[in-house]
């Protein structure tokens, strides 16, 4: 089930309904995870979770600031690199932390693991050497941050 207001492949490329410009003392990553910021496409947290499956699975830029690491993407050449004080916002924020719950359930529900009637779209990803088990990898690293 899609939620309501899934936006097209398109609209998650292009961007939409964003919020204010974020303070200038932040990390990127730390304002996008406070739902002010933009990731490099001009995107909001928000938008990105609202868009439907078939965005998720068609563009590939956005798990990288949904789910930050502490290192260079091999994939997205605009992802942002997260520090030790990033850790230390992100995780004192108790915005950052809500928006990291819901960032995994919209990762479980895009990949059919949020309930045992989701399971059908496994075939979809559950394959040998499929890109969403690297993406699996990496919220998996992420979350433990």
């Amino acid at each position: 089930m899609e939620p309501q207001g899934a936006q097209q492949p398109e609209e998650l490329e292009r961007g939409a309904h964003l919020p204010q410009q974020p303070p200038a003392d932040a990390s990127a990553i730390v304002q996008f995870y406070t739902t002010v910021g933009r990731d490099s496409q001009n995107r909001t947290l928000d938008h990105i979770l609202q868009c439907n499956d078939a965005a998720w699975e068609i563009y590939h830029d956005y798990i990288q600031w949904v789910f930050p690491l502490h290192e260079i993407s091999g994939f997205s050449h605009d992802a942002q690199i997260l520090t030790e004080s990033d850790v230390a916002l992100l995780s004192s924020s108790p915005t950052a932390r809500a928006n990291m719950a819901r960032s995994i359930t919209r990762w479980r529900e895009f990949l059919g693991i949020s309930s045992p009637k989701a399971r059908d779209k496994w075939a979809d990803w559950a394959t040998e050497r499929n890109h969403n088990l690297l993406r699996i990898t990496r919220s998996i690293r992420s979350i433990r941050l």
